[in-house]
């Protein structure tokens, strides 16, 4: 994919920065982040993450793209909304529900 391709600010790239958001503050994501922001985590699940070493959802691999360093400005704001789109704390701690 060429670097014209990366800059476009997609609906799903928006979401996409978000799952990043939430794998940065939180540590983690889970299947019920990608529901809660509406985006299928098959191509994560397959590409860019990995099961945690606790086993309480996901979190990056090596071929996680850096999606601050693509949209910074983008990314700040989305993070600064972070209370208005937030999911919801996981539910269990510990058991991955896959």
């Amino acid at each position: 994919m060429n670097r014209r391709q990366w800059d476009v600010l997609t609906f799903w790239k928006i979401n996409a920065i978000k799952i990043a958001i939430v794998l940065e503050r939180r540590g983690f994501v889970t299947r019920a982040d990608f529901k809660h922001i509406g985006i299928d985590p098959r191509r994560w699940i397959t590409d860019w993450l990995k099961v945690s070493p606790n086993n309480t959802g996901f979190v990056a691999n090596e071929h996680m793209p850096n999606f601050k360093a693509q949209h910074p400005r983008n990314y700040d704001q989305i993070a600064a909304d972070w209370d208005k789109w937030k999911p919801a704390a996981p539910l269990f701690q510990g058991a991955l529900a896959v």
